[in-house]
């Protein structure tokens, strides 16, 4: 059974959301992350930019149908996470940091996983640090990352 498991840090006193741009959030909002496959540790940071992965991966599954997943970071250069569709519903996901061999999972498993991830996500940083992912403002900093990104990528040589 794949898991998705995450700890998001109080908020530090002075911490004002406010204060920080959309981008800015995205990295200073960070947590550890967890995959597990079964029981078996697959993937784990201490220091993910956790609400920027969760943003990103949310604005993912809401396209359907799914496509390939590469998931960069904008303090990272290469893909951290990459969910790569197999076809038949059977996705191979993989990972520049995993601590095994890349995961073999069925479509369904995967979804029910992330949503069930984002959902508890959503709940704590809403808690603690009075923030809405459904904010379009979230959404649309998605998407001029994947233009950065994209850029980016095309003018490697």
């Amino acid at each position: 059974m794949l898991k998705f498991e995450f700890y998001l840090p109080k908020r530090s006193k002075g911490f004002d959301v406010k204060k920080y741009t959309v981008d800015e959030l995205f990295v200073k909002i960070y947590g550890n992350f967890k995959i597990y496959d079964s029981d078996r540790l697959f993937f784990e940071e201490p220091e993910l930019c956790i609400f920027e992965f969760v943003t990103d991966l949310n604005y993912w599954i809401k396209n359907t149908p799914l496509k390939n997943y590469y998931y960069y970071s904008l303090e990272h250069h290469e893909p951290i996470f990459s969910f790569l569709d197999m076809g038949e519903k059977k996705w191979y996901i993989d990972s520049v940091w995993k601590k095994m061999d890349a995961i073999i999972v069925d479509e369904d498993e995967l979804i029910k996983s992330i949503i069930c991830f984002i959902k508890n996500f959503e709940i704590d940083l809403s808690k603690e640090y009075k923030i809405e992912l459904s904010e379009k403002k979230y959404n649309k900093n998605i998407e001029g990352k994947k233009y950065f990104i994209e850029k980016r990528e095309s003018q490697k040589i």
